[in-house]
């Protein structure tokens, strides 16, 4: 069936309930992790992603109030590091959490 000029089509959307973090991250010495690493989070119910930004910025949506992300950026274990989050920081107005965090 293909929808005709006007007509209202039925959509549906996997959504998720959860806060809104910017985190930054840093690696075990204390500078960004790269520009572009791959961000996964280790959730089996949650398939989301995100990409790091060139100051180790990392938005991430829908999150669970603790959980760990997996971040690589190459193919062996030197590229690669994961971090925990706990959540307890308080949101600011515009609902955004604020994380500065480690990964390992």
């Amino acid at each position: 069936m293909v929808p005709t000029r006007g007509a209202v089509v039925k959509a549906e959307f996997v959504t998720h309930v959860g806060y809104r973090v910017l985190f930054r991250v840093l690696n075990a010495n204390g500078k960004p992790v790269p520009f572009g690493a791959i961000a996964a989070i280790q959730d089996a119910s949650l398939a989301d992603s995100g990409i790091v930004g060139d100051r180790g910025e990392l938005y991430l949506s829908g999150l669970p109030e603790k959980g760990q992300v997996t971040l690589s950026w190459g193919e062996n274990a030197s590229t690669k590091c994961i971090f925990n989050y706990s959540l307890s920081t308080p949101e600011s107005e515009s609902g955004l959490i604020e994380q500065g965090v480690t990964c390992h």
